[in-house]
């Protein structure tokens, strides 16, 4: 039962589905049945809001996700290209990737050479003042 998943009670579950506008069908002894898209919606809701977000903000928010879980077909496909879109490899854009981190790390080390070369410069300004002003 999904108020049992959630940890909440059945009544704030009905009242999401109602606010959310969901389609969710009946079995033949009419319980509600949930797929893992349902749960993993539900969840979603649930950590908003224990995250302070109202629920107006959330269905906002999740409005691809309601729509894919009432099917409509237009907001399916979509949601299915930019899944497919986040798996798809770009080699050299990683290639690249390493390759500024490289030269981030390089020019990281000679930073910090060139402040340490400066502190020893300034130490040794400093030493030859105190050296003048004793003469």
């Amino acid at each position: 039962m999904m108020s049992e998943i959630l940890t909440i009670k059945p009544n704030i579950i009905l009242d999401w589905e109602n606010i959310f506008d969901l389609n969710i069908k009946d079995n033949n002894s009419q319980n509600k049945i949930y797929s893992k898209d349902y749960v993993t919606f539900f969840k979603k809701v649930k950590s908003m809001l224990l995250n302070g977000y109202s629920l107006e903000t959330i269905k906002d928010f999740l409005s691809f996700e309601i729509d894919y879980l009432n099917g409509n077909q237009q907001q399916i496909n979509l949601l299915q290209n930019n899944k497919n879109f986040e798996k798809q490899e770009y080699p050299d854009s990683n290639c690249e990737i390493i390759q500024l981190k490289e030269e981030l790390k390089e020019k990281n080390q000679k930073l910090k050479e060139f402040e340490d070369h400066k502190k020893r410069l300034n130490f040794l300004e400093l030493q030859l003042k105190v050296m003048q002003l004793n003469k």
